[in-house]
Order: structure tokens, then C-alpha cells, then sequence
């Protein structure tokens, strides 16, 4: 097979290969629990408590209801963070913003469609006593790629495995691309403590959009590729697991909740290329965000630890 001409799909497969080196590794550990909390001393979060939500489009929740955020970063009321606000009668700070990588945390960050706007750590003071954190797709565009070069490989080649076929062609020990996730967020969650020493830290995990096997038109995989995307998708959440871990912060884990709702489903919460109702192109639908926001109230409403 010849190999990839263009730069984009190159960059795809270095990001590829270190994701299913990792996942292979892994491949026969049990589901965690959907809650893997460090006890600590407890911090009472209560009506009134300041709270900052970070991170990227999955936090942002774009098409999901009014624009509440900075122009350009596609974050509305119907994300998880302002409907556990509302639940729990927080004071909210969400900075969340689409597009974000890890880096956007510590440096300005700048859409698409926007001006730039703060390190989203800049949010994060003394007094916060929650901290919420969905991060880590947008490193090295994995994310993107997948939805944009492997799809664009489908198209030629929609009955074999092309993406998967490609990946095999690249001898890169590219695990350390993962791991550089998990870093980042070991280093955010640390940052968040000492700016914010009394606050609970809880990073969310990625939902797992894509079908194990199976094909979709919402998703135009070539057939064989479909357990690659699916694998990309559990090893990213293993190492936002793995960065909480590190840092001490909870993490709740999305794996059980979305079982039956990926983007090709009968029932989906993600939306794929055609949006059925409103939604941004393989991001979730308001159910998925109102999962998430249920999830944290019951977690955030429990002793650390319990």
C-alpha cells in the first residue's frame, strides 16, 4: 500500500498509533467504576459556592440553548455546568470554550469565530470550591483527524480498513502522546490546588461516541475502521482517568451512562455528521449534558470519597 501523501493524514496516524499501541496494552482491564474519587478532607459545597467550569466543546455544549460565553467558544446554558448550577444553586463561572486544547488552561486561547480570550486557569481563585474539567480531545487535533481524515479515507475505500490499514504502515512508539494528556492534566489539577486549595476537583471523561462495530450514515467510517475509532475514544478516556489520579482530583467516568447512546444508536446522545435535533456535528445531544449534570450532582453532593 502506498503510503499517505498528505501532511494531514501523517499527522492523523502519528496520533493513531500511539492510541491503539496504548489501548492493545490495555485491552483486557475490567470498566472502572464510573467514580474513581482520592478521599481527602471533605469541602462543603453549598448554595452560593463559587464554581469554575473548564475545558473544551464537550464542556462548552454548543447548540444546546442561549450563548452565555465569550464570542466564538459556542458555550450555552444547556451545558452540564450551568444545569448543575441550577440544580445546586451555585455560583457559576464557566469558561469553557470549543476548540480548547490543554494548552488553553495556562495560555490564551483563540476560536475560530472569536477573539482570544484568558488561560481558563485564571478563573480558578481562592474561593472556588468546585472545579470541573473536560479536556484533552483537541491535543494534537486527535479528535478532528479522526472525524475528518479517516472519514475522508472511508469514502475511497467504504467496505476495507483504510485509517486502521494505514496505521499499521507507521513503526512510531507514539503511547507517549496519550501519557502527554495525562501530564497535562496531573499538571492542571495541581495548579487548581494551590490556586483554589479548598475546592473539589472533578475531571470528566470523554462519552464514548463511536460504535465498537457496526456502521452508520451518521458516521461514514469505512467498515473496518469503526473499532479503531472506538478504541481512540477508551484510551483517551484511560489517560484523563489516569491524569486525575495523579493529580488527586475525582473522575467521573461517562462509560456505563453512554452504554446504548453512541452516535449511531437507536437512542443516540452524541450527534453525528446530520444532527437530528439541535447539537453541533458529533457532539452530544442535551441528553448526554443532562446525564453528565445529574452525575455530578449526585457525586458532588456526597462526602469526597464515599
Amino acid at each position: 500500500m502506498t503510503k499517505p501523501g498528505s501532511v494531514a493524514e501523517r499527522w492523523l496516524l502519528a496520533a493513531v498509533v500511539g492510541v491503539v499501541a496504548a489501548t492493545t496494552v490495555g485491552c483486557g482491564d475490567d470498566n472502572p467504576p464510573t467514580v474513581d474519587p482520592t478521599p481527602s478532607a471533605g469541602t462543603s459545597i453549598g448554595p452560593g459556592s463559587r464554581y469554575v467550569a473548564l475545558g473544551d466543546s464537550y464542556a462548552a455544549g454548543p447548540e444546546l440553548g442561549v450563548d452565555t460565553g465569550s464570542t466564538g467558544c459556542a458555550q450555552t446554558a444547556g451545558n452540564y455546568a450551568h444545569l448543575l448550577a441550577e440544580q445546586l444553586e451555585l455560583d457559576l463561572v464557566d469558561v469553557s470554550c470549543g476548540g480548547a486544547d490543554s494548552s488553553a488552561l495556562t495560555e490564551e486561547h483563540k476560536p475560530v469565530n472569536g477573539p482570544a480570550v484568558p488561560p481558563q486557569l485564571d478563573a480558578v481563585t481562592s474561593d472556588t470550591r468546585l472545579v470541573t474539567l473536560t479536556i484533552g480531545g483537541n491535543d494534537r487535533q486527535i479528535f478532528n483527524r479522526l472525524v475528518t481524515t479517516c472519514i475522508g479515507l472511508g469514502v475511497k475505500d467504504p467496505d476495507g480498513a483504510p485509517c486502521t490499514e494505514l496505521v499499521k504502515e507507521f513503526d512510531v512508539p507514539l503511547k507517549d502522546q496519550i501519557e502527554m494528556i495525562a501530564d497535562r492534566i496531573d499538571d492542571a489539577v495541581a495548579e487548581i490546588a494551590e490556586r483554589a486549595p479548598r475546592a473539589r476537583v472533578v475531571v470528566i471523561g470523554y462519552p464514548q461516541v463511536f460504535p465498537a462495530r457496526g456502521t452508520c450514515d451518521q458516521l461514514a467510517l469505512a467498515k473496518g475502521d469503526y473499532p479503531l475509532a472506538h478504541a481512540i475514544v477508551e484510551q483517551m478516556v484511560r489517560a484523563q482517568r489516569d491524569g486525575a489520579k495523579r493529580g488527586g482530583a475525582e473522575f467521573l467516568d461517562l462509560t456505563d451512562v453512554m452504554a446504548g447512546h453512541d452516535m449511531c444508536s437507536k437512542d443516540p446522545w452524541i450527534a453525528g455528521a446530520a444532527p437530528e435535533r439541535d447539537a453541533l456535528p458529533y457532539h452530544p445531544y442535551a441528553e448526554e449534558q443532562d446525564a453528565v449534570a445529574d452525575l455530578l450532582e449526585k457525586l458532588v453532593s456526597s462526602p469526597r470519597g464515599s
